[in-house]
């Protein structure tokens, strides 16, 4: 269990995906995309960055997994992100 509540959508297509701080549960168009907490993801952005994740920059961007990506990549991944989220869930 986690000690903190983020609102996150996350929707993804083949290896693409995609990930908004929102409470919405269907995201399909650009006014959608833009009434997500759009501070958060670049606050997650730059706190990820910095822990060396490297993602798309901005919420209107997908992000992509490959075969690069093996259990230890995904691993490291999932720890930063929790990482961050812990921070995120504090600072908004």
């Amino acid at each position: 269990a986690h000690d903190y509540h983020l609102p996150l959508f996350t929707q993804s297509f083949g290896s693409m995906f995609g990930f908004y701080f929102t409470e919405q549960t269907r995201i399909t168009r650009l006014s959608e995309v833009k009434a997500c907490n759009l501070p958060r993801f670049k606050t997650f952005f730059q706190q990820a960055l910095k822990k060396g994740l490297y993602f798309a920059p901005s919420a209107f961007e997908a992000g992509f997994i490959s075969s690069a990506h093996g259990p230890q990549e995904i691993a490291t991944t999932l720890e930063i992100i929790e990482s961050c989220f812990k921070t995120l869930a504090h600072e908004f």
